[in-house]
């Protein structure tokens, strides 16, 4: 008896809710759904859809954020450096009182460790030489100015990033709250449903479902699409499978491997493969799985890796 669970991934249950949807719009009347119409589906959907997006949009800026920051830090380092050996000859090569008003942390006169630590010290550095003018060096860029703008950029970077990660945090939990409005409407269905229908009548697969009566078991895996990358890896990709929990990827290197082998199980419906010979055919295959069991292995998809090229 297939159990209709919702999946829990986020692309496989807003395919589910669209075709519920796509169903009460065509069945509702008919079978006298009251309590999960297309409406209320349709309704928790578009509230998670958008959600979906900004979470994924605050995702992709974070690698930018991060870029930025690393940039303003290591320019931060390079400057605290140089403006070190510009101050040794009139403040001495070892920490002393002499250096107490440039800022350098932990009477020490290395570039301190810490990110916060540097942001600190190139603020105190456009400080000191503010107020010192003289031992300034603009030939070799070691300026109130400069410091200033180096601390600028390290600050606002990592107000930027800090923002950046907040922003993540906050679009999944109004992510995963909607999430679970729609989980807990697409459950609702399934027992509405339970009351209206018969166990094998086949208005069941028009709103996504299986007939409970018919065998629980995925479909078939379709849309396969393997597509060859760098460094020896593939990326595959598939449409989302009826009642699939997750997918076993399976691959055959030919004239390598006797048979297929698993190389990943993942929840969503697309894998990266990676560590593939260069030069080599691969075959690929993928499995719908869920509580019940596996789906019948999608059909065979052939990729061909490129051929890395000779390094004189």
């Amino acid at each position: 008896m297939a159990a209709n669970p919702i999946p829990t991934s986020l692309n496989a249950l807003t395919a589910l809710a669209e075709d519920a949807a796509d169903g009460a719009n065509t069945h509702e009347v008919a079978i006298g759904l009251k309590q999960n119409k297309e409406a209320d589906i349709r309704a928790d959907l578009t509230d998670l859809l958008p959600k979906i997006a900004a979470h994924a949009v605050a995702v992709g800026a974070k690698p930018a954020l991060s870029a930025a920051v690393r940039t303003a830090d290591s320019n931060g380092k390079a400057f605290i450096g140089i403006a070190r050996d510009v101050l040794v000859p009139s403040l001495g090569g070892q920490w002393s009182q002499a250096w107490e008003p440039t800022g350098f942390p932990n009477q020490s006169l290395g570039v301190p460790r810490t990110q916060a630590e540097r942001q600190s010290l190139l603020a105190s550095l456009r400080d000191f030489f503010t107020a010192n003018p003289a031992k300034e060096n603009a030939p070799l860029f070691v300026t109130a100015a400069l410091a200033g703008t180096r601390f600028t950029a390290l600050s606002d970077g990592r107000s930027g990033f800090n923002q950046g990660v907040t922003l993540i945090g906050q679009n999944k939990v109004a992510r995963e709250v909607s999430k679970r409005k729609l989980t807990k409407r697409m459950r609702g269905l399934v027992d509405e449903l339970t009351q209206l229908l018969e166990d094998d009548d086949p208005i069941w697969y028009a709103f996504g479902f299986n007939p409970p009566a018919a065998p629980e078991t995925p479909d078939q895996v379709e849309g396969l699409v393997v597509t060859p990358g760098p460094d020896g890896d593939a990326f595959a990709d598939w449409d989302d499978t009826p009642r699939a929990l997750r997918y076993h990827v399976e691959i055959q290197v030919v004239g390598v491997d006797a048979a297929f082998r698993r190389v990943a199980t993942v929840t969503e419906s697309d894998a990266t493969i990676t560590d593939l010979p260069a030069g080599s055919t691969v075959r690929v295959r993928v499995i719908a799985v869920n509580d019940a069991g596996d789906g019948p292995p999608s059909e065979v998809v052939e990729a061909a890796m490129p051929v890395e090229p000779v390094v004189p």
